[in-house]
C-alpha cells in the first residue's frame, strides 16, 4: 500500500511513538520544508535572472539587429557620395548617371543578400493585391482587364514578407 493511499494516522502512528521519536519527525520535516523553501528560492531567482537576461539580449537585437545590414549598405552610401562630388568638379552627368545606375545595381545585390527583394511588376503582369497596390484605374484595350498597365513605385518583400507593395495603375476595358 503506497503511501498516499494511507491515512496520516496509518503512515505515521502516534500513538505508538514517544515524545523524543515525534520530536526529531518534527525536526527531519521542518528540515524538508526548509531544504524545498530553499529550493524554490533558488529556481525563483534563477527564472527571474532568465527573463533579465532575455530582456537585455532582446534590448540587444533591437538596438543592433540590422548591424549587417548596415556594413553592407555604408559602402554604397560612400560610393554615391563620391559620384555626386566627383560629378559636381566636373560638371560631368553621364559619369554621375553611371555611378547610379551601378550603385543601384549594388544596392539590389546587397538587399538580395538579406533577404529582400525588390516587387517590380511588368506592363501586362497579373494584378495581385498582395503584392500590388492599386492607385488608378486606366481605360484601354491594350492590355486584359485587371492587369498592371504602370508602375509608379516598386515595392519590396523581406523572405516572403511584403514590406510595402508596389504601387501600380491597372487596366480596365474601355
Amino acid at each position: 500500500m503506497s503511501i498516499e493511499s494511507k491515512s496520516a494516522e496509518e503512515a505515521y502512528p502516534l500513538n505508538s511513538l514517544t515524545p523524543e521519536q515525534l520530536i526529531k519527525i518534527i525536526y527531519e520535516k521542518e528540515e524538508e520544508i526548509l531544504t524545498l523553501r530553499n529550493d524554490i528560492s533558488k529556481a525563483y531567482a534563477e527564472n527571474q535572472n532568465q527573463i533579465k537576461r532575455f530582456n537585455r539580449d532582446l534590448e540587444e537585437v533591437k538596438k543592433f539587429g540590422i548591424t549587417k545590414l548596415l556594413e553592407a549598405l555604408i559602402p554604397i552610401y560612400g560610393n554615391m557620395e563620391l559620384a555626386i562630388l566627383s560629378s559636381l568638379k566636373t560638371n560631368e552627368l553621364t559619369s554621375l548617371l553611371d555611378g547610379c545606375k551601378i550603385n543601384l545595381k549594388t544596392f539590389e545585390s546587397k538587399l538580395k543578400e538579406f533577404g529582400i527583394v525588390v516587387i517590380d511588376p511588368q506592363k501586362g503582369e497579373a494584378f495581385d493585391p498582395n503584392i500590388h497596390e492599386a492607385l488608378a484605374l486606366v481605360l484601354t484595350e491594350e492590355i486584359p482587364e485587371g492587369h498592371v498597365y504602370s508602375t509608379h513605385q516598386k515595392g519590396f518583400a523581406l523572405n516572403n514578407r511584403v514590406i510595402r507593395p508596389a504601387r501600380v495603375s491597372v487596366s480596365k476595358i474601355s
